[in-house]
């Protein structure tokens, strides 16, 4: 087109293309862009950050709720962890456990750990307060018994009970782990009725009345014991009556060897006499019975207590004759 030398306006209008020709011939091509692929990249490297971020947190997680479950399963009464972690695709635990502890696998999460859990336990007894409560629960206690167990193993008890049952219960009770002692004071034991009345007889037994030498009267600081032995008298005779036995006492009048044999079963019988006057005055129940009756035996039933033999044998004392069952104490 530079070396033309003609008529050039028969090319003007085609002047234009040849223009866009020469340029599209000689413009370089543009750059293409690259901005998606590194968007897809980062893409990728957040979404591979955030599930390592999550898979770690979820690891932690998973972590701390089973140090809780371990912690939780240590402090329980009658569970002892020997041994917890982690072993081959999930968590071991195991240890001692008491029969009456909590169900271990209570202590789990409500959302479940990830990975199993494997339990080994091997029985033990566990003497913890907490455990031997729940031990006393399983006991058949009498109605109206009422029992607390303190810090230190003492077994506080209240309430009333038969001898029975307290004599049969009071040796397996301290056996109880954890149970160190008994301590019944505030518990009303009642005998049965005839250990009743067996005690009973024992206590009348123990009464006896003092005299001077040579004496058979009673003085006003006696009464106070005769009463006592009324009041001991009239249970035995009631409980006796219910039971029904038939019993006997006798009332007999002791003397020491100064003195002549004739004026000393004389003088005993006199004592004996005495209390038994005293007794009945006391008691108009007893006079109506007919069960009291008097004998001197003069010094044949001797107490010898040392020095004071002779002051012990001046006395009287009572004797008492089951004719139901031919037994006498």
């Amino acid at each position: 087109m530079k070396q033309f030398r003609g008529n050039e306006s028969a090319f003007e209008a085609t002047t234009p293309y040849l223009e866009a020709c020469l340029q599209s011939q000689y413009e370089r091509p543009p750059k293409k862009s690259r901005w998606k692929a590194w968007l897809v990249i980062l893409l990728l490297l957040a979404l591979a950050g955030y599930w390592i971020f999550t898979d770690y947190r979820q690891s932690q997680r998973q972590q701390q709720l089973w140090q809780e479950v371990v912690s939780s399963i240590t402090k329980e009464p009658g569970l002892v962890v020997v041994e917890a972690g982690f072993e081959g695709a999930g968590y071991r635990v195991s240890g001692l456990k008491d029969v009456y502890a909590r169900d271990p696998t209570t202590f789990l999460p409500e959302s479940a750990l990830a990975l199993p859990v494997q339990w080994s336990w091997s029985p033990f007894v566990s003497s913890e307060p907490e455990i031997a409560e729940k031990r006393l629960q399983k006991v058949t206690w009498p109605a109206g018994v009422s029992w607390e167990l303190d810090g230190t193993g003492v077994l506080f008890l209240s309430g009333r009970v038969e001898q029975s049952w307290f004599d049969a219960m009071r040796a397996s009770l301290v056996h109880i782990p954890g149970v160190e002692s008994l301590n019944s004071r505030q518990l009303l034991i009642e005998q049965e009725p005839e250990q009743k009345l067996r005690q009973l007889v024992r206590t009348l037994r123990l009464q006896q009345l003092y005299f001077p030498r040579g004496e058979s009267r009673l003085s006003e600081d006696d009464l106070p014991e005769i009463i006592t032995v009324v009041n001991v008298i009239e249970s035995l005779h009631q409980l006796a009556t219910e039971l029904g036995r038939v019993l006997s006492i006798q009332v007999r009048g002791h003397s020491d060897q100064v003195g002549g044999e004739r004026m000393n079963v004389l003088l005993s019988q006199e004592r004996a006499d005495e209390v038994l006057n005293a007794i009945e005055q006391q008691s108009s129940l007893l006079k109506r019975t007919g069960i009291l009756e008097s004998s001197g035996f003069s010094y044949r039933y001797q107490e010898v207590v040392e020095s004071r033999a002779l002051v012990s044998n001046r006395r009287v004392d009572f004797y008492v004759i089951d004719r139901s069952l031919n037994f006498q104490e």
